[in-house]
């Protein structure tokens, strides 16, 4: 980012993009070493451990659909809230990588079947993919700046959250189908939750308008 644009570029996307990884690295990095060695004692008995799985998941996309949902649409407040107004170029950076914050948080669960399974060939050899996905949407995105890059990131968890588990789950018979079957109800919510608080934010603003023209016609 910085060679690409300048300095002051870079510093924007940078506090855009901390506010972005925040919940992953506050919530997944926290409990992931717990989940991993209980799911690995749950292993010796197959079906017992993808249902384990299955019940992480769902806890997982529960928090992230709820906390991505609010933070793509209040980030950029949030930002001039916690920063200022000059930071005021984050927030608008900050509103491309919304979208990616929920399902981020859900494809980092891929590492922990990997590890929980005994499979760390196979986490090396996605990681690898992943990798080369990442830098050509980099590639793709430079070309608009460090709103470019924001949506790259958020796109390449869109794009590799389903093949990563469904890769990750293969040596285990872990079906997408049922991970799917898990997570849909979640998804619906956290747009339920997007529309609600536009619909909110939208009848606020009415509010404080209509406030406001009262105040004129009345003198106050």
């Amino acid at each position: 980012m910085g060679w690409r644009f300048n300095a002051s570029s870079l510093g924007f996307y940078k506090k855009a993009y901390d506010l972005f990884a925040l919940p992953a690295n506050q919530l997944v990095a926290s409990i992931a070493l717990v989940v991993v060695a209980g799911l690995s004692r749950a292993k010796r008995d197959p079906s017992r451990f993808r249902r384990a799985i299955l019940d992480a998941l769902s806890v997982m996309a529960f928090g992230r659909d709820v906390g991505g949902a609010v933070l793509t649409v209040v980030g950029k407040d949030l930002i001039l809230v916690l920063l200022g107004p000059k930071w005021g170029p984050s927030g608008q950076i900050f509103t491309f990588f919304g979208p990616g914050i929920g399902i981020m948080i859900l494809y980092t669960t891929h590492g922990w079947i990997h590890l929980s399974a005994g499979r760390p060939d196979r986490y090396l050899r996605w990681d690898i993919l992943e990798f080369v996905v990442t830098i050509a949407l980099f590639g793709l995105g430079l070309h608009w700046g460090p709103p470019g890059v924001a949506v790259a990131w958020s796109a390449s968890f869109w794009i590799l959250t389903v093949p990563g588990i469904w890769y990750a789950g293969k040596p285990i018979h872990l079906k997408i189908t049922s991970v799917l079957s898990v997570v849909w109800r979640f998804i619906v919510a956290s747009l339920f939750t997007v529309a609600t608080i536009v619909l909110l934010i939208k009848r606020f603003h009415r509010l404080v308008s209509c406030l406001g023209h009262l105040r004129l016609w009345f003198g106050w």
